[in-house]
């Protein structure tokens, strides 16, 4: 029996999101994979012209075989083709809802048109922005987290989705080298300070020291001088009185 493919084409579902950025890669599903439709062909035997009497009267009455056979198989591919639409369309879907406002741009699927004339969806594509947040690694880390999710989001990603989620990982690493060696500079900075405020705390103490050094030193100096006065004045005294018995 004969088979071929059907026409494919592409539709795009266009959503509010952010503009693109600089690193704007897809979130896919597999490759459209088209399914192969049974078309109706010429029987390949031969038969007597009784035979083909025969059953010419037969298909009037019902339907032969063979035409049995490819309505099942047209059936069949027309239920393969909605399996693949809903697989397809769900797919795209988490890739939305977990992207956010990171998504650059709606749902794109391709089609392909079954045997009953309807289009399904067997391919399709979320864009998603990649690109670093400048000067914030922190947000830049969160970011990355958030398109690894997305990239993953799908019950059964792609192969290009795990492509995604590993630059995303990269993005991650560089995102974090970069918080840590922030952190470093914070540490250091703060380290030159606090060693700064204590040389200047201890300059306040020794200054205090040598003031208080001096303190008791004066006082100690006075106490001598009213010593020394009072025993000039007793000795004064007792030279007074002298004179006065010798007189």
């Amino acid at each position: 029996m004969l088979s071929v493919t059907s026409p494919i084409h592409s539709l795009h579902l266009p959503m509010a999101v952010q503009p693109a950025g600089r690193d704007a890669v897809s979130l896919e599903t597999q490759t459209a994979r088209p399914i192969m439709i049974p078309t109706q062909g010429k029987t390949a035997e031969t038969a007597s012209a009784a035979q083909k009497s025969s059953q010419e009267s037969l298909q009037d009455k019902q339907p032969s075989q063979q035409q049995a056979q490819q309505d099942a198989q047209v059936q069949q591919v027309i239920n393969q083709l909605k399996a693949r639409d809903s697989e397809v369309k769900a797919h795209e879907m988490a890739h939305l809802a977990a992207a956010g406002g990171f998504a650059t741009s709606g749902a794109s699927f391709v089609y392909q048109t079954g045997p009953d004339g309807k289009s399904y969806a067997i391919g399709g594509e979320v864009g998603i922005d990649t690109s670093a947040v400048s000067g914030d690694p922190q947000a830049t880390l969160q970011k990355a987290m958030v398109i690894q999710r997305a990239a993953l989001a799908p019950a059964e990603p792609s192969s290009q989705d795990m492509k995604v989620a590993g630059l995303a990982m990269q993005m991650a690493a560089q995102a974090r080298i970069e918080i840590a060696q922030q952190n470093r500079e914070s540490a250091q900075t703060g380290q030159s300070t606090a060693t700064q405020n204590s040389t200047e705390q201890n300059g306040v103490q020794r200054q205090g020291a040598v003031d208080g050094r001096d303190r008791p030193q004066s006082i100690v100096v006075n106490a001598d001088s009213e010593n020394a006065l009072g025993v000039l004045q007793a000795a004064r005294s007792q030279f007074d009185l002298r004179l006065s018995l010798q007189g």
